[in-house]
């Protein structure tokens, strides 16, 4: 029986679909190494994240809340005595400000 052989562009196709199947598997392998990267990566931070949560203060308690308010409140009242000075643009107490009448 005598050999047939394949027409050339039947061994171009062929090849070129090797390489193909080359650089998929190639590509493959990079996209799973990357995913395993990002898993990695997620589970770390999650697992930070959990470790926080639990060093996290699990009551808050009246008075941790009312000195909060208390500071707040003290801040505010120091802004509200500080205004811009007209010449310089800087911020001075209420009692370093002159008013000039005309």
């Amino acid at each position: 029986m005598p050999y047939i052989r394949p027409l050339p562009s039947l061994l171009a196709n062929l090849f070129n679909y090797l390489k193909l199947k080359k650089r998929r598997l190639a590509t493959d392998t990079r996209i799973l190494e990357a995913l395993k990267l990002a898993m990695g990566l997620l589970k770390e931070k999650f697992n930070l994240r959990k470790r926080a949560s639990q060093k996290f203060p699990l009551e808050i308690s009246y008075l941790y809340i009312r000195s909060f308010i208390n500071k707040y409140k003290n801040k505010i009242l120091i802004t509200s005595k500080i205004l811009i000075c007209c010449s310089c643009s800087g911020f001075t107490t209420i009692e370093d400000i002159y008013k000039i009448n005309n």
